[in-house]
């Protein structure tokens, strides 16, 4: 419930009441996407129809979700999990796995090290939600989970090899990794634990369930070990601006955007690319605002990219005083444009008599060459770039491929 959490940072007012966010992926249909602890006390669940929630709890609050908000916020407690390891996986609601396997000389494996480590890596970030982490550390991602949500704020939970069955037996298999229609089947034979799992045999297992019933008795005994698949993160190069005092003036947005531009594009040069995807967020304390574009072309031209983000921002300006300006690049290229591949004058070393053949003039040798092709192969193979619309949004009508006859 992380986006719950950040809510409730924005909202201090919000906290001890039930709250929910909507489905953002259900538009017309508005479910319950996210809940408070508040809310599923009152009875409210997840994916339930927001009007038979209302009569669950008449003084709910009903938030629409703010997606760049809470992506930017993972992004950056991710890039801070990483200086513990350079393997993170993020497995969503707030949820991040870190492999620390052969580090252990640098976590020393007490409670109380483990907790300052983590603590002062994130003593960037307000102190509400660093109370808000729990911390488990036990060997497999199952194990893992399952002895965070056991922790308590500032008191992990550890998890020796030795010691790994004796505390997952207690775990109620509704945490197990599988089929929910395996596990309704186990609940309904009476079996609430892993602990009661592992007393059954596994060819009674497999008889019941097939493979998956033995899978699902190794997760129970400890026996299968889920590794750390480290997200792989886009490559992108990324800016940002923070005022002190909220700007609302769509003019000093764009100049701030200004100057963010000139930074990023000097490290677009020094890597030699030129970019086409081109993202805008803007963030203040209970909202955000964020513009996606692509350019038509793969550009490193500073004028060109400024024209027309800030025309952008004209056309959907931010919707209430920023706090914090960032500026992304995606989507890469080799510095060359798609124009200088078709520039003759530049390439005019390659091909002989180019300015001949651009014009239509074919010189004798490439005559006498096309002619023995023809004679062997009955068609020309050879072709003449002819420019048809270099203005079109669409690269194949710029340019047009003609046979060479003769």
């Amino acid at each position: 419930m992380l986006q719950i959490r950040l809510e409730i940072l924005r909202n201090p007012n919000l906290q001890n009441t039930p709250v929910v966010l909507l489905n953002p992926k259900k538009i017309n249909r508005q479910t319950v996407w996210q809940c408070s602890k508040e809310a599923l006390e009152m009875g409210i669940y997840l994916n339930q129809p927001v009007s038979q929630a209302f009569s669950f709890c008449q003084n709910l609050t009903v938030l629409e979700p703010d997606l760049d908000y809470y992506n930017s916020m993972e992004i950056n407690i991710s890039g801070t999990l990483s200086r513990l390891s350079p393997e993170i996986e993020s497995a969503g609601d707030g949820r991040f796995f870190v492999n620390v396997d052969g580090l252990q000389h640098l976590h020393k494996f007490r409670p109380d090290q483990i907790r300052e480590n983590v603590h002062r890596q994130f003593d960037q970030f307000p102190d509400s939600l660093v109370s808000y982490i729990r911390i488990g550390w036990a060997k497999g991602k199952f194990a893992s989970w399952i002895a965070a949500t056991t922790a308590k704020p500032n008191k992990p939970v550890i998890v020796e090899d030795q010691k790994l069955i004796s505390f997952l037996k207690p775990s109620p298999i509704s945490l197990l990794p599988t089929d929910k229609d395996i596990i309704r089947r186990l609940q309904q034979f009476g079996i609430r634990t892993l602990g009661e799992l592992i007393l059954l045999p596994t060819p009674t297992l497999v008889r019941q369930f097939g493979e998956k019933g033995e899978i699902a008795r190794t997760w129970a005994t400890g026996e299968k070990i889920d590794l750390v698949q480290p997200n792989q993160s886009l490559k992108s190069i990324r800016h940002s601006m923070d005022f002190h005092t909220p700007i609302g003036n769509v003019e000093i947005v764009c100049k701030s955007l200004k100057k963010l531009l000139e930074t990023a594009l000097a490290d677009l040069k020094h890597q030699n690319q030129s970019v086409q995807g081109i993202r805008i967020k803007g963030l203040w304390t209970k909202g955000s605002w964020s513009l996606n574009h692509i350019l038509r072309n793969p550009s490193i031209s500073h004028e060109d990219i400024y024209r027309t983000l800030r025309t952008n921002i004209l056309i959907s300006p931010p919707t209430s005083p920023i706090e914090k300006l960032t500026l992304e690049f995606f989507q890469f290229y080799t510095f060359e444009l798609q124009e200088d591949f078709f520039n003759h004058e530049k390439n005019r070393w390659e091909v002989p008599n180019n300015k001949k053949i651009a014009k239509g003039t074919i010189p004798s040798s490439l005559r006498e060459a096309i002619t023995e092709m023809k004679l062997r192969m009955g068609f020309s193979p050879l072709y003449r770039i002819v420019e048809i619309d270099p203005l079109s949004r669409i690269p194949e009508r710029r340019h047009a491929l003609l046979n060479i006859e003769i």
